[in-house]
């Protein structure tokens, strides 16, 4: 599950993901919400903090988040992962070389730092 943390006018998307992240959490409530932002700003930061309860990916929302990556190439200026589990690390790892995009991983409780970080243009 996807809770949406965002400040108005502001580019950085905030989120925290619990649980099972879900293709029905990506399509209803994480795309329109970053949508809405680039209707504001030509770019967008995104600061996702997963809980320790956090389990993964549904199959399906695992698809369209690479789909995802793709799609919104371009408009996405940097991504702070907050949070300690080993899957986190994991995929960490494997998107970092992929792609142009700044990825950067902070522990639980960085959360300013990972803000801070995100702000910086």
């Amino acid at each position: 599950m996807i809770y949406i943390c965002h400040k108005s006018h502001s580019n950085i998307l905030m989120t925290k993901v619990h649980g099972v992240f879900t293709q029905q959490d990506f399509e209803e409530a994480f795309i329109p919400r970053l949508q809405e932002i680039l209707a504001e700003f030509p770019t967008v930061s995104i600061v996702a903090e997963f809980e320790n309860d956090f389990m993964g990916w549904e199959l399906a929302a695992l698809w369209r988040e690479i789909k995802f990556s793709f799609e919104y190439l371009n408009v996405i200026n940097k991504i702070a992962i907050i949070g300690n589990s080993s899957l986190l690390k994991w995929s960490f790892s494997v998107l970092h070389p992929l792609s142009h995009i700044s990825i950067e991983r902070f522990a639980h409780g960085e959360i300013e730092k990972a803000q801070a970080w995100a702000a910086i243009t």
